[in-house]
């Protein structure tokens, strides 16, 4: 589609030739003639690009050495590059129309005429699958449970009872909704299981990433708010509620019942404990342990979490440790001598 085409849905204004054509979107280094190459920052200034077009910020810097035919500017670029993506490469549609005929769909289950159902999924009674979903090879969904309509579900996703997926959600490929939590009780011969019998509650366009798992609630709900994205190999336990717009990245833990405020941020393989609670837009480092809440607004670091300036002075007293050990060693034998 030509530039202008572009600029006409996602906005910006161009300079050069707004009619040059535009096949797909590449990497600065990489692309050439025909494609969109979004420079995100200064490393490729010095790069000779080939790029058609480039993608560059209202004011933002052209660079010196490149071939570009045109200059999009924009005022959120990255949002123009993801939305460029959809829109030059959008994703394929599933290779088998409708309910495939080896799905096996039990009695009672409500099927909006519309919907994507690919080969092998098990889809249990008591379960309502709205308009617009595709659910891809190898899924099961157990009732009673709702997926909202335009979701989309990838192969081997277990959606487990008393599970409600909203409204154009996504649930990466082996995400498991709705299991049952790590609870037990001591006994004198071992382990009592403690019944789950609580759901799980996800907004609209919740996003849940490859292998994570989302517990279902002991009898409330686990909730995770509208917009919320959630990486791979996430786990949030059962009875912890995450509110809207918030982003846990890979390997997060979030430990039963904890409570999370809107516009989170959770690093890598950071944590949280049980029952803690914590206010909106709260960003965790990563390798960083929330172990008592009262956050709000605020950036934490470290184990246990601590406002972020203090612990970078805090580590940074760490590293020079060993020095100040042998200073003390030293005063310590000097009032020894004399003493």
């Amino acid at each position: 589609m030509k530039l202008s085409e572009l600029i006409d849905e996602i906005g910006g204004e161009a300079e050069g030739d707004p009619s040059v054509e535009v096949t797909a979107v590449a990497e600065p280094e990489t692309a050439g003639e025909g494609q969109l190459a979004w420079v995100g920052d200064d490393r490729y200034s010095q790069m000779n690009l080939r790029a058609s077009v480039l993608l560059l910020s209202t004011d933002q810097a052209l660079p010196e050495q490149h071939e570009a035919k045109a200059v999009w500017r924009h005022t959120q670029p990255n949002k123009a590059f993801a939305l460029s993506i959809a829109r030059l490469h959008p994703e394929p549609p599933p290779s088998w129309e409708g309910i495939h005929p080896s799905a096996q769909i039990m009695k009672g289950a409500e099927i909006a005429e519309d919907v994507s159902i690919g080969p092998g999924v098990y889809i249990d009674r008591e379960v309502v699958v709205e308009s617009g979903v595709i659910i891809d090879p190898g899924s099961v969904i157990h009732g009673p449970s709702t997926i909202g309509s335009g979701s989309r579900i990838h192969a081997r996703v277990t959606i487990m009872p008393c599970s409600t997926i909203g409204s154009e959600c996504i649930l990466h490929p082996g995400a498991v909704i709705g299991g049952d939590g790590f609870g037990f009780v001591s006994d004198t011969d071992g382990a009592l299981r403690v019944p789950h019998r609580g759901g799980v509650v996800l907004g609209d366009r919740v996003e849940v990433g490859c292998l994570s798992t989302i517990d279902r609630g002991v009898l409330g709900n686990t909730t995770i708010g509208t917009g919320t994205k959630i990486d791979n190999l996430v786990h949030v336990a059962h009875n912890v509620s995450i509110g809207a717009h918030s982003f846990l990245a890979a390997q997060v833990g979030i430990a039963g019942s904890a409570t999370i405020g809107n516009q989170c941020e959770f690093g890598g393989q950071s944590g949280m404990v049980g029952h803690a609670e914590i206010g909106d837009k709260v960003r965790v480092a990563a390798k960083s342990a929330i172990l008592s809440g009262g956050f709000e607004n605020e950036t934490v670091m470290g184990i246990p979490a601590t406002e972020a300036g203090r612990m970078r002075r805090i580590f940074a007293i760490l590293q020079q440790l060993p020095e100040l050990r042998d200073r003390i060693l030293d005063l310590e034998k000097k009032l020894d001598r004399d003493s």
